[in-house]
């Protein structure tokens, strides 16, 4: 009876302490973006960290759009106000036919919410405005865009 008891409370013990949280709301890999409030389809993203310790995050639109988010030092938790963050459009993989870049004039910031080195693993949430450059200026369209959201996603290390 005591070895059913004892062997009862071991498989009780080893069941509860190997028991892990699962959050169901985190999605690994996941992006989400908003430019001017409406959905911005970030159809693929990668991630790089160099030996220097620069990370950055790529976010593929639609067509040749990109925006690129990078920072410096990311392996700690928190607001970030420096960094940059450039939103390209391009043709033929080459050629820049539009250009924004950080309007630091205007709120803008960065926050990372995870980041594991065992996993390659960064999280976090951003908010800001995009000013076309000066030489785009005389095309036609917006001058400037608001992008905001939020990432979860796996990095490589160059």
């Amino acid at each position: 009876m005591k070895l059913l008891v004892l062997v009862s409370a071991i498989a009780l013990c080893t069941t509860i302490s190997c028991k892990k949280e699962v959050k169901t709301d985190e999605k690994i890999n996941s992006v989400e973006v908003k430019k001017n409030n409406q959905p911005w389809p970030a159809s693929k993203f990668s991630s790089s960290l160099t030996s220097e310790n620069r990370l950055t995050v790529f976010l593929y639109g639609q067509g040749e759009e990109y925006i690129a988010i990078q920072l410096n030092q990311p392996e700690r938790t928190g607001i970030i106000t420096e960094f940059n963050a450039v939103y390209l459009n391009l043709v033929g993989g080459d050629v820049i036919i539009d250009n924004h870049l950080i309007d630091k004039d205007k709120p803008h910031q960065l926050e990372i919410t995870a980041f594991d080195v065992k996993s390659k693993q960064i999280a976090g949430k951003f908010s800001f405005t995009l000013k076309r450059e000066e030489r785009f200026a005389k095309s036609s369209g917006e001058q400037s865009n608001d992008f905001s959201g939020n990432f979860n996603i796996e990095y490589n290390k160059r």
